[in-house]
């Protein structure tokens, strides 16, 4: 039989609350039932082997800040204990949001050694919704050794989904160490490729990545909501967005396409216009959206993808943007673009990073000649020279949106560009190409 153990924390010592609890869903069950009247506020929760948890749990408390730590109970062991979900015959008529929601007032945290595993196949999970999902006040905290992973979400959802409602109170995630990995898409359209990340923000999520891996998912991180920010201090998102072999043509056979990997596969912000913030303070971003297959267009904006005009990218600190695909900002509407603002802490010494711009229309495209996309927001942040050899322009295209498709008769445009003395990075003129 596997050890576990349901435990008050007092400081430094540890209480049983209930010796008759021997599995983590009569631990969660007895948590959803008395944790607004039990007098405690910090709860562990250690087991080994698997633990199987029965789908649509909601953690809420709403009079107090409660702590709910799942760890593996002999650490010392090697291997993981690992967390899955039943797959109930009675779906409710209702989509259900989430099948285990961390609501205000817990945090939840994801310690040594706990794996959480959606099996590779997630059917309870409908469309907009999140296998973990953090509404509002609520919070999730993973630690180093902690796993969420082979979650199959359906369109508009993620592994982990930071709010999904109306409230402007924000929702938390914070990423300390640990790994989100070979989480994929539960449909075959190219929308469901696009919109389903192994992390959602949606309105007020606020999502903190201090260390840890996001890796081989089938796409990183979606920054999707009024407010939503995103915030990476350090770890890494490597090899999200990769579509091997290459997608399913659009079914209209007239419009001519030629695959790309998908644009965004590290970090997409803005999808669908309604805005969000990516701070990029620390850590690497690397070999996102990128198409093997052969023949495949190389992918504009593949690491990160900035696509609405009320949306921004920040860079503050020593940051690795990998250069060989890609930082891709588009616009909206026509007359207004997203902006790259580089705070007091941005180092001249980062990679060189590369832009590449593009119109989401053709006729939008003179549009970009003369606005800034590049600005500097403090006074020690490095003289424009040195900017000067930071940044470099790649293609100017037309762009068919945020898909994973692009007319094949549109070539990308190279533009002509200077950052002036002030370090806005600014379009020299060129000829309207519909002309």
């Amino acid at each position: 039989m596997s050890n576990f153990g349901f435990f008050y924390v007092v400081g430094t010592t540890k209480e049983e609350v209930d010796p008759n609890i021997t599995t983590l869903d009569g631990a969660l069950e007895w948590l959803i039932a008395n944790v607004d009247t039990d007098s405690h506020v910090k709860y562990a929760i250690q087991l080994d082997g698997t633990e199987v948890v029965k789908a649509w749990k909601t953690l809420q408390c709403t009079n107090k800040a409660v702590e709910v730590r799942i760890c593996r109970y002999q650490a010392e062991t090697s291997g993981a204990a690992v967390i899955t979900f039943t797959t109930p015959d009675d779906i409710p008529a209702k989509k259900p949001d989430g099948i285990l929601v961390v609501d205000q007032g817990i945090n939840l945290i994801l310690d040594q050694k706990i794996t959480v595993s959606g099996g590779g196949n997630c059917p309870i999970l409908k469309e907009y919704g999140g296998f973990i999902l953090v509404l509002p006040k609520g919070k999730l905290t993973m630690e180093a050794n902690s796993k969420i992973t082979e979650v199959a979400v359906r369109h508009s959802s993620g592994a982990v989904t930071v709010n999904l409602t109306d409230s402007s109170e924000p929702s938390y995630f914070v990423m300390n160490g640990g790994e989100i990995s070979g989480n994929t898409v539960s449909g075959d359209t190219v929308s469901n490729i696009g919109d389903s990340p192994a992390v959602l923000l949606g309105r007020y999520g606020k999502f903190t990545m201090n260390g840890g891996l996001i890796t081989n998912n089938t796409r990183g991180v979606v920054v999707s909501g009024l407010g939503a920010c995103f915030t990476m201090e350090g770890g890494s998102i490597t090899n999200n967005g990769t579509v091997d072999p290459a997608p399913p043509l659009p079914p209209n056979p007239s419009d001519p396409v030629i695959p790309r990997g998908l644009r965004g596969g590290g970090v997409c912000v803005g999808v669908n216009l309604t805005g969000g913030t990516f701070k990029m303070k620390g850590g690497t971003i690397s070999g996102n959206g990128v198409n093997p297959a052969a023949g495949a267009l190389p992918t504009p904006g593949g690491e990160v993808y900035v696509a609405a005009s009320n949306a921004s990218l920040i860079l503050n600190g020593v940051v690795n943007i990998n250069s060989d695909n890609t930082v891709c900002l588009t616009n909206a509407n026509p007359g207004n673009f997203p902006m790259i603002t580089l705070e007091d802490g941005f180092k001249d010494t980062n990679p060189l990073i590369k832009l590449d711009l593009a119109a989401t229309r053709p006729e939008w495209v003179p549009n970009w000649v003369g606005p800034k996309v590049l600005q500097l927001d403090g006074g020690t942040t490095p003289i424009p020279l040195a900017l000067r050899e930071r940044f470099v322009l790649g293609n100017f295209y037309y762009s068919s949106g945020n898909k994973d498709f692009e007319p094949s008769e549109v070539e990308p445009l190279l533009s002509e560009y200077e950052i002036d003395d002030q370090g806005k990075l600014v379009l020299k003129p060129q000829p309207n190409p519909g002309a």
